[in-house]
């Protein structure tokens, strides 16, 4: 009696068949009649050229703090230096988790020395 083995040995190391099959599909043809032009200008950005934070910190002052949760600190600090090189600001971006007498973080920005 003969003894028909299907699949690897069990100690016969197996590899993987590629998950990766290419697959060819026809891209759609857009047919003409659905295509038209227009002189509308582009949408404007989504949160205009400031971004979201631009109108509160154009209103804070440099040497000001600016108080927000500690776990948004490094996230608010990279808001503030990003949006002081948008404006051509040279500055400096200080920051701190924990403020000593709130608790809360803290966000600060200094000009620097050449000015603006």
């Amino acid at each position: 009696m003969q003894t028909e083995i299907r699949g690897p040995w069990p100690t016969q190391p197996t590899t993987k068949k590629s998950q990766m099959q290419k697959t060819i599909t026809p891209r759609g043809v857009i047919p003409l009649e659905q295509l038209a032009v227009s002189d509308d200008p582009p949408p404007e950005a989504r949160n205009g050229a400031d971004g979201y934070y631009g109108k509160f910190f154009k209103s804070v002052k440099p040497g000001q703090r600016i108080i927000c949760p500690p776990e948004r600190v490094r996230s608010f600090s990279q808001c503030l230096r990003d949006w002081l090189k948008r404006q051509g600001i040279n500055a400096r971006v200080v920051s701190c988790r924990r403020y000593e007498k709130d608790g809360l973080g803290g966000v600060w920005y200094f000009l620097d020395e050449e000015g603006v």
